[in-house]
């Protein structure tokens, strides 16, 4: 069992509180395989309150650390931690504007705040840092929800009316549902699967979505689309233990395996043209060359002793792309030695879970290694469903009923991608899908 009285994680967003109920989030758990860690004494606080206009009436008032700026500019992707004592009742909240700098959280069962770096940002925009709190467990469950299918152009829904859908692509993908839009049009559609409803999704976007994903433009929907379905990753390596090339080479695959439970369900559906998520893996980040066991720069550049105000390695700033909320556009990374990063990949020693938002995966290292070779590693998959925008479900006031069922977004009740989470995002996609004209 787990101990997650009082674990919660404090983040606030516009238009939703991520703050954490850990309590009974040990579900399918794996006994033998249990990385879940005990939630009380993480002492670690963010000192200011980030309000949102956009309030959910099921948000947590917390304490969180604001990143400041827009998306991370000072610090990439620094895990801003607050401490909240559960679930309570909503008070209003307001933003300037979503920055694209909070983070959310989770923890291997029970994470409360363990991050480790503040952020330094100065922009007025209140960063949306919803925070989530979810368990690691062996990813030995299966895929639930619909099988995947062909699609191809013109293809046969699957389910639902009988509408023909317009989809360019040949990847395999999620079922389309009952399809909504026009004939000949980009395919939209609702669930038709007894796991979600059309108006649980709709729920779930109004109350714990909405202006927060879509004032943000530093998703990873928008990464994807700026880089033609390419993701530059750094890898911030938060520890003492030393990193062979064997290991570190496994990274890209890891994540992409991440990327393709995800994609599944945006393959064909609204135009989305990508079949397929590719990393690169550009730079490695350590506080002393000698934590690596290679020299050469055959996976990606090694950045020694580039340290954050709280002493963690990182990648040059001037190497962070992303979208600046404040001024409205993507940052400038001509000054970049190396090759620009869109996204943090920060293995931390000792880290209870993870956190994760538009800047990238911080996620506890040891869990990390020990499942590396999995197909789904639950902590990070977890992140990377905050990074698209996607809540987290604890309490029942967080769900659109009940009796919601699993999801990953709901740590501990899946370990992998469901019909939910799915649905989900593409209801994420399809409030930003007009900022990339894809037809």
């Amino acid at each position: 069992g787990v101990d997650c009285s009082g674990s919660s994680e404090g983040g606030v967003s516009p238009g939703y509180d991520m703050s954490l109920e850990c309590s009974g989030s040990d579900e399918d758990m794996n006994p033998d395989n249990d990385y879940s860690l005990e939630c009380s004494g993480s002492d670690e606080e963010e000192p200011s309150v980030s309000t949102s206009t956009a309030g959910s009436s099921n948000t947590t008032p917390s304490t969180t650390t604001a990143p400041t700026t827009s998306s991370e500019s000072e610090d990439q992707g620094s895990s801003d931690t607050a401490t909240s004592g559960g679930i309570e009742e909503p008070t209003p909240a307001t933003s300037t504007e979503s920055s694209g700098t909070g983070d959310q959280g989770w923890s291997q069962a029970t994470q409360i705040s363990s991050a480790s770096s503040s952020n330094t940002e100065s922009s007025s925009n209140t960063a949306p840092s919803p925070e989530s709190s979810s368990n690691t467990a062996q990813s030995s469950a299966t895929q639930e929800g619909s099988d995947a299918t062909q699609g191809g152009s013109d293809a046969t829904q699957q389910g639902g009316s009988d509408a023909t859908q317009t989809s360019t692509s040949t990847g395999k993908h999620a079922p389309f549902g009952t399809v909504t839009s026009k004939s000949g049009g980009c395919v939209i559609g609702d669930p038709d699967t007894n796991a979600i409803s059309t108006k649980d999704v709709n729920w779930i976007f109004e109350n714990r979505m909405g202006v927060n994903q879509t004032n943000n433009k530093n998703w990873i929907f928008d990464h994807i689309v700026k880089g033609k379905g390419t993701l530059n990753y750094c890898v911030r390596w938060d520890s003492t233990q030393k990193l062979s090339k064997t290991v570190a080479s496994q990274f890209k695959a890891m994540l992409e395996r991440q990327y393709a439970a995800w994609n599944r369900w945006l393959i064909g559906y609204g135009c989305w043209p990508y079949d397929e998520i590719k990393v690169n893996m550009v730079g490695f980040a350590v506080k002393d060359a000698s934590l690596l066991d290679w020299k050469d720069d055959s996976l990606g550049t090694i950045y020694a002793g580039d340290l954050d105000a709280e002493g963690v390695p990182q990648c040059p700033q001037t190497c962070y792309n992303f979208f600046d909320n404040g001024p409205k556009t993507w940052s400038d990374t001509s000054a970049c030695k190396g090759e620009p990063f869109d996204l943090s990949l920060w293995p931390k020693q000792g880290l209870e879970g993870g956190f994760g938002y538009d800047w990238g995966q911080e996620v506890n290292l040891e869990n990390m290694l020990q499942t590396l070779d999995q197909e789904i590693l639950h902590i990070v998959c977890h992140e990377i469903g905050h990074g698209f925008g996607l809540p987290d479900f604890y309490s029942d006031a967080e769900k659109p009923s009940k009796d919601m069922g699993p999801a990953i977004m709901m740590a501990g009740s899946s370990m992998t991608v469901t019909d939910i989470d799915g649905w989900m995002l593409r209801r994420g996609y399809e409030s930003v899908r007009d900022r990339y004209s894809f037809k």
